[in-house]
């Protein structure tokens, strides 16, 4: 099975930016032309249910030394202290982001607007800087594919990614 690649790791709370305990795993499979993520964690206590994103983790160190972006893959509802997540991406082009299955270097389950707990999945050991964390956007990268020209302005070409 050449084309089978299959990571699992464990996910850990970062609360205030520092390891704590271990709270869940992450399975990635890419099989058959398809990447399939599976998110399963339990302990993670909310006063109510709330939604976390769920985001593939690509090593920063190309754009920002030690650190890493989050690229959303879908959202979650953290209900009693327990979220299930699975689905599926094309290996290729996660989310048409250009970013490959290869670029990822882990699993991120973050609230973007509130940086005080969040679950991390490293595929590699290296040390985690949560300070050192971007989040991808990706309506500006929609944006600029549909600002493409129109008929009338072919004198510049857009990029598209």
């Amino acid at each position: 099975m050449a084309d089978y690649k299959r990571l699992v790791s464990y996910i850990y709370a970062y609360p205030g930016g520092v390891r704590d305990k271990n709270v869940g795993f992450a399975k990635a499979e890419v099989r058959n032309g398809q990447f399939k993520l599976t998110v399963s964690v339990k302990g993670v206590y909310t006063d109510t249910p709330e939604l976390f994103g769920v985001y593939v983790m690509v090593d920063g160190k190309k754009h920002q030394p030690g650190g890493f972006t989050l690229l959303k893959a879908g959202t979650v509802m953290v209900n009693q202290g327990i979220v299930q997540y699975q689905d599926l991406f094309n290996p290729m082009n996660i989310n048409q982001s250009g970013y490959t299955f290869e670029d990822i270097s882990g699993i991120a389950l973050a609230r973007e607007n509130e940086d005080f707990y969040r679950m991390f999945s490293l595929w590699e050991d290296c040390i985690l800087n949560t300070e050192d964390i971007t989040f991808a956007q990706p309506e500006a990268a929609a944006a600029s594919i549909s600002r493409l020209p129109s008929a009338s302005s072919f004198s510049t070409p857009v990029p598209v990614r």
